[in-house]
């Protein structure tokens, strides 16, 4: 008898030790899905895109475009990603928003890496300073990139759900039952609409080479989808190399103020174009009213 007590008595130490042992939250979820010898990752897909803020009716949902490829190369190290997309008209008929009707398939491709982002199709690659933040987030929103940056930054991670942030802003991760990455949450801001929920959504995981990647990934902005993409190649290690162009990383700051050139349309009426885009102020007694004001606070 005495033996048996002790025997169970081991046992139970055993199994005690064995769960404090065992890993929980972001560490749990890097075993789990292959995250500690990932470097760099490839993958590519198909599906639906939308148009943010260019509801038809107010309410209601953004405009949908045709994804036919949507390819994604990130380089955890540098960091640096580069997003290629091909986009279709996906509503007939259309009815406006997202500079719809398309004439024919558009392609789009934006890549950072390290404090530099830039644009790429034109004769020459164009410098896009003002990107390159939003950029390195979601480097560390995907599914892989969510548990690096949990680790790299210390953060309590036990559990399935934690927080780290990213590029100055808080994430929420939350894990399913097998420790795999199954929801992403933070805020993005919007000059026009102020703070925009975001929440992607990766299910679907499947086996590609030493990882679990999902083979389902749905974001949604404000409620709304923005993105569908089914993935069909994944490629763990993938050779990516994104050096900066020349022209990129010699590319001035945008200025704090863009220039403006105002012109008098009428009495208390003016025409404004900054940034490409012209709005219009009216004037009253003691204020003024700015008929289309987007891309920025500062513009």
């Amino acid at each position: 008898m005495r033996n048996m007590t002790a025997l169970v008595a081991g046992l139970a130490l055993a199994i005690a030790v064995s769960g404090c042992s065992r890993p929980s939250g972001a560490a749990a979820a890097a075993d789990a899905m292959g995250a500690t010898n990932l470097n760099s990752v490839q993958f590519s897909g198909s599906g639906t895109n939308y148009a943010f803020g260019q509801a038809y009716a107010p309410g209601g949902a953004w405009p949908r475009f045709e994804v036919k490829t949507y390819t994604v190369a990130v380089d955890y190290q540098t960091p640096a990603m580069k997003l290629d997309m091909l986009r279709a008209q996906g509503e007939n008929p259309p009815r406006g928003g997202g500079a719809q009707p398309f004439a024919s398939d558009q392609r789009t491709t934006q890549v950072v890496s390290g404090k530099n982002a830039w644009s790429e199709g034109g004769a020459q690659p164009g410098p896009n300073p003002g990107a390159a933040t939003d950029r390195l987030r979601q480097i560390w929103l995907t599914p892989h990139g969510v548990i690096k940056a949990a680790l790299a930054s210390g953060a309590p991670a036990d559990g399935n759900v934690f927080t780290f942030k990213a590029e100055d802003r808080d994430v929420k991760v939350t894990l399913d039952q097998q420790n795999l990455v199954e929801k992403v949450e933070y805020l993005t801001t919007n000059s026009v609409v102020g703070d925009v929920p975001v929440e992607v959504t990766y299910s679907d995981y499947a086996q590609f080479g030493n990882i679990q990647f999902p083979k389902h990934i749905v974001e949604k902005q404000d409620g709304f989808p923005t993105l569908d993409i089914t993935i069909d190649n994944v490629q763990p290690n993938a050779a990516v190399s994104l050096a900066v162009p020349n022209n990129v990383a010699s590319a001035p700051a945008p200025p704090a103020t863009p220039m403006a050139t105002i012109d008098k349309v009428g009495d208390g009426l003016w025409s404004l174009n900054a940034a490409g885009t012209r709005s219009l102020a009216v004037e009253f007694g003691d204020h003024i009213v700015m008929l289309e004001g987007p891309t920025s606070d500062a513009r």
